[in-house]
């Protein structure tokens, strides 16, 4: 199977870890893939037990994500440091919550110990009754990274297609499902064009759609709006929210932006470091519907003052 031009092979790795694919190829083990098209906006094992699912699989009301006491750390034996300790959180299917915190509190660190790209030390952790190992086999998540990773000499639809392709998906379905991907967060007319020609906020559409394109419930998102200026930045916000409210998706996202958090989320929960703990989680009772108006509402401001406040004594404590 011809994927690409020089040297795509080398990237199988990498890019199905930025997808949470395993890397190994195949014939699809879950479904085929239809993306949802409802509508359209601009965004168009470790030494960590786990708990098993029953029966039929967990009840819908339970949550999706369920982390208890979750430890990591670094070094050897005799020398060793804590990047997370007594980490607890549960998270609801469909929910929004994100992660803001002092920088080396373990933000990302617990990220990618959902994603089963760093190992936890102790604690018990759960993704639909299944094990991070297991979760990222069965592709229940996607991965957003800061960066778009994105290979420069595929187009925008190659490379939403690179990991269908690598999972065995015939090339001709892989396109439907790249192209709808595309659609959906506003990149149909962009289908052809390459990276470089895309600006930032383009290039993380394209990471967003490689991401949805494999149909996960659990997206996982670590800063992926960082890099861009405050106007696009702000444009992306509105989008991803529309796209979540649209598709219904879990999401864990990583953020150092109080505004940012406090827009996208349900709930934001506030890290504190020395270990990495959550100090914190708070409840985002904005209106579902919220558009770029909604950062002049009072109420929008309250809470950025309570993550503010929840911020200064995690940085203090």
């Amino acid at each position: 199977m011809r994927l690409g031009r020089r040297g795509d092979t080398d990237y199988h790795a990498s890019m199905a870890d930025a997808s949470g694919l395993p890397t190994t190829t195949g014939s699809p083990t879950r479904r085929a893939g239809t993306i949802p098209q409802t509508g359209q906006t601009h965004m168009g094992s470790t030494g960590v037990a786990t708990d098993a699912g029953t029966g039929g699989g967990p009840a819908s009301d339970a949550p999706l994500v369920r982390i208890a006491g979750l430890e990591k750390r670094y070094g050897h034996a005799g020398d060793t440091s804590a990047a997370l300790a007594g980490v607890d959180l549960d998270i609801a299917r469909g929910e929004f919550i994100s992660l803001i915190g002092p920088s080396g509190c373990g933000k990302t660190t617990l990220l990618r110990i959902l994603a089963d790209l760093e190992a936890a030390t102790a604690g018990r952790i759960s993704i639909d009754g299944l094990s991070t190992a297991e979760a990222r086999r069965d592709r229940r998540y996607g991965y957003v990274f800061q960066a778009p990773t994105l290979l420069d000499w595929r187009t925008a639809l190659g490379n939403v297609m690179l990991p269908l392709r690598l999972l065995g998906h015939p090339r001709a379905e892989a396109r439907r499902i790249a192209a709808e991907a595309l659609a959906q967060v506003g990149l149909a007319e962009a289908a052809g064009r390459y990276p470089w020609q895309l600006s930032g906020g383009q290039q993380q559409r394209v990471s967003i759609a490689r991401a949805l394109s494999l149909e996960p419930e659990l997206l996982l998102m670590d800063e992926p709006f960082g890099a861009l200026d405050e106007i696009t930045r702000e444009r992306m916000n509105q989008d991803l929210h529309a796209l979540w409210r649209r598709t219904g998706k879990t999401v864990v996202f990583v953020t150092h932006s109080i505004a940012e958090a406090v827009f996208l989320s349900t709930r934001v929960a506030v890290m504190r470091a020395g270990p990495g703990r959550i100090a914190r989680v708070l409840d985002i009772d904005l209106p579902a519907d919220r558009d770029f108006a909604t950062r002049d509402h009072p109420r929008f401001h309250q809470l950025v003052t309570q993550v503010h406040e929840g911020l200064h004594a995690a940085y203090h404590a």
